[in-house]
């Protein structure tokens, strides 16, 4: 009975050790297991888990994400007008007065002076900004009020552009936060310096790119019209038909011949000093001629008397 007491309790000890044994080999297999999966933050450690290699800041499925949301075509519009006007001043102030209503801005506005002899005495050239949303209404004015000679509408698909520039952006966002989560756990004055240069660059990359993000979108809300303005003698006729035509030829006749007469009077109002220099200069010669002749006159008379006297005296 003693014995197998105590065969008993040898069993018990054999077993005992056996777990343990097998406890320490599980224990230790966990832990080499976790440390491949730990961040090493001991100083001068660049190889360990802790790494900003591209594939801890994986951003495909933003990528994805993005290329979604482009469900319709991004474009951007550039319209140019060329407008005729006899009243320069009122139609500037108009267009100005029209795309400040539309909450637009005129970005740039040159004037010169045009050539008279092409019907042409002044030049402006504005560069007006309008919501595209409101380009229509805009146009519609401008062709109702004035005398539009030329129009032309040009449209830009920049979809392929604005889903690269956006994925790109939304990427950087996503390393930006992976990296100041990462600061917040780095303990090592290596990894801090380490995360620190990449965070700097992230951050001037996401700069850039909003900036461009910027002027897409503001370039797909707003729509640059540049619009030159002439100011003439007389408008071009836009209209068609035949009984229209007969009539401005009408006027194009009657426009030239006092386009012709002005041209005349103000040839000859120009030419007075140089007419009255020939008057002057004519008036001398005559009176040099007439001097001329009236001298060589009584020198004939003075002659053909002395021929007489000595006639007589012979005689």
């Amino acid at each position: 009975m003693t014995k197998i007491k105590r065969l008993g309790g040898k069993s018990i000890l054999a077993i005992t050790i056996a777990i343990s044994f097998m406890l320490t080999l599980f224990a230790w297999g966990i832990g080499a297991g976790a440390n491949k999966n730990t961040m090493n933050y001991g100083s001068g450690n660049t190889n360990g888990a802790y790494s900003l290699t591209e594939e801890s800041i994986s951003t495909d499925e933003v990528a994805d994400n993005v290329s979604q949301k482009a469900t319709s075509h991004v474009v951007t519009k550039n319209v140019s007008l060329n407008i005729e006007t006899v009243d320069y001043e009122k139609t500037t102030e108009s267009i100005d007065c029209k795309v400040k209503e539309l909450y637009g801005y005129v970005s740039s506005s040159d004037e010169n002076v045009g050539n008279a002899y092409n019907n042409v005495h002044k030049y402006a050239f504005i560069v007006a900004e309008i919501p595209t949303e409101k380009l229509d209404a805009f146009l519609n004015y401008i062709s109702s009020e004035f005398t539009v000679t030329e129009k032309h509408i040009s449209i830009n698909d920049i979809t392929s552009d604005y889903v690269e520039t956006e994925s790109t952006l939304e990427q950087l966002k996503v390393q930006r936060d992976t990296l100041l989560s990462l600061m917040g756990k780095a303990t090592s004055l290596g990894d801090i310096i380490e995360i620190q240069d990449k965070l700097t660059s992230v951050n001037s990359e996401i700069q850039y790119y909003e900036n461009m993000m910027d002027r897409m979108k503001n370039d797909v809300e707003y729509t640059s019209v540049a619009i030159e303005v002439a100011e003439v003698d007389r408008e071009t006729p836009v209209e068609t038909g035949f009984w229209y035509e007969i009539k401005e030829g009408f006027k194009e006749t009657l426009f030239e011949i006092g386009h012709g007469f002005r041209a005349m009077v103000i040839w000859f109002v120009s030419a007075i000093p140089f007419i009255a220099i020939l008057v002057v200069f004519g008036i001398i010669i005559k009176k040099i001629v007439k001097t001329v002749k009236t001298k060589k006159s009584k020198g004939e008379n003075d002659g053909g008397q002395t021929d007489s006297n000595s006639i007589s005296k012979q005689i």
